[in-house]
């Protein structure tokens, strides 16, 4: 079985995500968000290869998976899975990894 790890940006993305829900809908929420977004990714890991869809249009190798409201964008590597960004579905995704880059 693989890992996951998040990128730095990934960490960033669950870092804002945490506290904008804690804010706006409270702690528990934000726990919840936070614990389905982390089930998805260790799905991810048990069954590396297998799920998302190809982004390739956005970055080599990129795929995604929608944890509704969210997008999780991630590659398959060789021992991990990379958490690339994890994105709000209603954000410009386009323009935000051309910010990336």
């Amino acid at each position: 079985m693989r890992d996951y790890v998040f990128a730095p940006s990934a960490r960033d993305d669950l870092q804002a995500i945490t506290s904008y829900l804690r804010d706006a809908a409270g702690a528990e929420v934000a726990r919840a968000v936070v614990f389905r977004i982390r089930d998805r990714c260790s799905l991810l890991a048990e069954t590396a290869g297998t799920l998302g869809a190809a982004r390739e249009d956005i970055l080599a190798e990129l795929r995604s998976l929608p944890i509704p409201p969210y997008v999780l964008f991630f590659r398959y590597g060789d021992v991990s899975v990379e958490i690339v960004r994890i994105l709000h579905g209603r954000r410009d995704i386009n323009r935000i990894f051309d910010e990336d880059e």
